[in-house]
């Protein structure tokens, strides 16, 4: 899970962004997009998607993090 914000994982804008404490995440999409991160003292669950779970057409890398679009 640290490999999510390593490197070229998925949720790698993370530490683009400044971000350098050790941490790990995962992010997924359905037809809904999700990223939940962790530290030794902090969580984090970011969940963008609709009501009527139709498709929002987004990874869950670039919906619910910082790379995401402005809403």
């Amino acid at each position: 899970m640290e490999d999510v914000l390593r490197g070229h994982g998925t949720g790698a804008g993370v530490r683009g962004m400044g971000f350098n404490a050790p941490a790990a995440g995962k992010t997924g999409t359905e037809n809904d997009a999700w990223f939940a991160g962790f530290t030794s003292n902090l969580i984090c669950i970011v969940w963008v998607g609709n009501d009527d779970y139709s498709d929002i057409k987004l990874q869950g890398a670039h919906a619910a993090g910082p790379s995401g679009p402005s809403l």
